[in-house]
């Protein structure tokens, strides 16, 4: 009945996270900005993946528990988002050659696949898993 549509996350520097974003395979769909310029909305796809990001004039910031894996997953709600990939190790070191991930260990998950995290210019998690 229901599937799967988008992730919204919002951001201090839409172009910033545009840019960021597109590293990760995502192309700009859309973008929308309010009359007084006070938010601007992003969509971006990769395949059936929408993103949508909120960039508000004057944003709050990553609230600290948001910080570390650990203190955030206690934490009640949305946790972060994650993109698989066929080859983890090839995909690590791409992206720690292009200065995404810096030097990412990859683990196994308890759920037995393989992963490690990023994060996006606003220190979002994101988490890149064997598919």
């Amino acid at each position: 009945m229901l599937k799967f549509d988008h992730i919204a996350v919002s951001v201090s520097r839409l172009e910033q996270s545009l840019e960021f974003y597109k590293q990760l395979g995502f192309v700009p769909d859309k973008i929308w900005q309010s009359p007084d310029a006070a938010l601007r909305i992003a969509l971006m796809k990769n395949g059936n993946a929408i993103l949508e990001l909120f960039c508000y004039k004057n944003p709050a910031p990553l609230p600290d528990y948001r910080k570390t894996l650990p203190d955030d997953l206690q934490t009640l709600g949305c946790k972060h988002f994650a993109l698989a990939t066929d080859d983890i190790v090839s995909t690590a070191k791409k992206l720690s050659e292009a200065g995404i991930a810096d030097n990412p260990q990859i683990l196994k998950g308890r759920l037995g696949r393989d992963y490690f995290f990023i994060r996006d210019p606003d220190g979002i998690l994101i988490e890149i898993i064997q598919g």
